[in-house]
């Protein structure tokens, strides 16, 4: 693995600014993220806020709520993440043409069933990336994301949506008053008939709670 770990959460947050600064030079964005993207738009609400005009995160909470006291219901969802710290797993992921992922997937998202060329596609570029898709898990225990903890100690200062899927078998909302956390207009929205991928299993619907918040 690279001495320069770019997986860590202030290199993802900082690669997710250095867009920003491009293609928005001097005007606040407003940032949508799902699942990691979700992670690491937490995190660059609270590294640079002055550069984010509102914000949307999908199925994945607060990081710091996330942490704090996690369910056994929980943290059976996300059994997984320990898996991807041992060596050889890369192997499980990606035998018998990823069956393991379409596990997870189908775990995560009940409802979902992918057309088969893009689950082909997926896969595809899937085996292409390995093992890099899992060294984002494996950052998660490195030094840097002691430097991530301290910055979402503080409140987030844009204002943020979360949105989560009722039938979601990855991710819990959550389950505790977190409101504290968030020092901007928030709100909080759990939407039924869809798991852990809302965003692909009711387009429209996930689209126009978005629309509806950002006006």
């Amino acid at each position: 693995m690279s001495d320069a770990w770019p997986f860590d959460f202030a290199s993802l947050t900082s690669d997710v600014l250095a867009l920003i600064d491009r293609w928005s030079p001097g005007r606040a964005v407003e940032l949508i993220g799902h699942d990691w993207g979700a992670l690491i738009t937490y995190d660059a609400c609270a590294t640079a806020p002055e550069r984010i005009e509102r914000a949307v995160t999908l199925a994945v909470p607060h990081p710091i709520t996330l942490l704090s006291r996690p369910r056994l219901a929980q943290l059976r969802r996300i059994w997984y993440m320990g898996l991807f710290q041992l060596p050889g797993s890369g192997w499980i992921a990606t035998a018998r043409d990823l069956a393991f992922i379409d596990r997870l997937w189908r775990q995560w998202s009940p409802s979902l069933s992918l057309d088969p060329a893009l689950q082909a596609e997926l896969h595809e570029h899937l085996r292409a990336s390995m093992p890099a898709p899992l060294k984002y898990y494996r950052a998660m225990l490195r030094p840097g994301m002691i430097g991530a903890t301290r910055r979402l100690s503080q409140p987030i200062a844009v204002p943020l949506l979360q949105l989560y899927g009722a039938d979601d078998g990855c991710f819990l909302p959550p389950q505790v008053d977190d409101r504290h956390r968030f020092a901007a207009p928030h709100a909080l929205e759990v939407v039924a008939d869809v798991g852990h991928f809302l965003h692909i299993e009711a387009p429209e619907a996930i689209a126009e709670r978005i629309a509806a918040w950002a006006q």
